[in-house]
């Protein structure tokens, strides 16, 4: 328990802006945080292509949709292409030991996590972040749905099949204020975090103004030790708040979340269902 938990004591930040780079392969472009990322890259002018398992995902039509399904290597085991400058990947298919991430490694081409890339373009804006157990996907979406309606200007990552009234699930804008994202405190690396190494949560590379948070549970218990672990790792990503003289909005009916919230020094609101909320559902 000790070393999984001392092994956060340094998060680390999201590398260069990966928008530095032109052309890109995803590894596991299917899966629906990949997904969000492609589009967000199509958006900002870039080439992407990418591999995953032959089976049909929940992000098909939206893969076909961009003209990428037909650039999906199905056997990871095909070279990469010659002008690829930048491989991204995810914790499935192997993650970092993936033949073809191991290829990029060898020849010298930049490799990230999902999360570090997300993280290197959300954080040249204001982030709104919607962290929790559970609910992050759905409050996300809701959010991104809100904020489109009032025709603001945002660009967004959500990790799901679709968004109903909206034509994507991740969307970049230069022009755009801030950039609605889902935190996820599941680690990049969960291989190394179950060894008791590189225990860094997939959302420790965001630097976000605004935190929603949903509820606070044990989960995860392949990498998190007890739900003491689990409220260590949230309380140090509800302060990041605090360094961008930021907001909070939690969950008041979750007697852990706001017993935790109340160490971190930025305004806050709370909704629930109980009359002591400042927001009644």
């Amino acid at each position: 328990m000790n070393q999984t938990i001392q092994t956060q004591a340094d998060w680390p930040t999201a590398r260069k802006n990966i928008l530095d780079f032109s052309h890109f392969y995803l590894v596991g472009i299917k899966g629906v945080a990949m997904t969000s990322l492609a589009q967000c890259l199509l958006d900002a002018g870039k080439t992407v292509r990418g591999s995953d398992v032959a089976e049909s995902f929940v992000t098909q039509p939206l893969l076909k949709k961009r003209g990428l399904v037909e650039h999906i290597d199905t056997s990871f085991s095909q070279p990469l292409p010659k002008d690829t400058q930048c491989v991204v990947y995810t914790s499935a298919h192997g993650a970092q030991h993936n033949p073809q991430v191991e290829a990029a490694k060898s020849a010298g081409i930049p490799v990230f996590t999902q999360a570090e890339a997300i993280a290197s373009m959300a954080n040249t804006k204001k982030i709104i972040a919607v962290c929790g157990v559970g609910g992050k996907s759905t409050v996300s979406a809701m959010i991104t749905w809100i904020l489109t309606q009032l025709e603001m200007n945002i660009s967004y990552s959500v990790g799901v099949g679709d968004i109903p009234g909206l034509p994507a699930t991740g969307r970049w804008s230069d022009e755009s204020e801030y950039f609605v994202v889902e935190a996820d405190e599941y680690v990049t690396e969960p291989q190394e975090a179950r060894n008791g190494q590189h225990h860094v949560p997939r959302f420790a590379y965001l630097n976000p103004t605004i935190i929603v948070c949903t509820n606070l549970q044990f989960d995860h218990p392949d990498v998190y030790t007890d739900f003491e672990h689990t409220k260590q790792t949230y309380t140090r990503f509800l302060k990041k708040a605090q360094n961008n003289t930021g907001y909070l909005v939690i969950n008041g009916d979750d007697s852990a979340l706001v017993s935790l919230a109340e160490n971190i020094s930025v305004p806050k609101t709370t909704f629930g269902t109980t009359q002591s909320n400042e927001w009644v559902i």
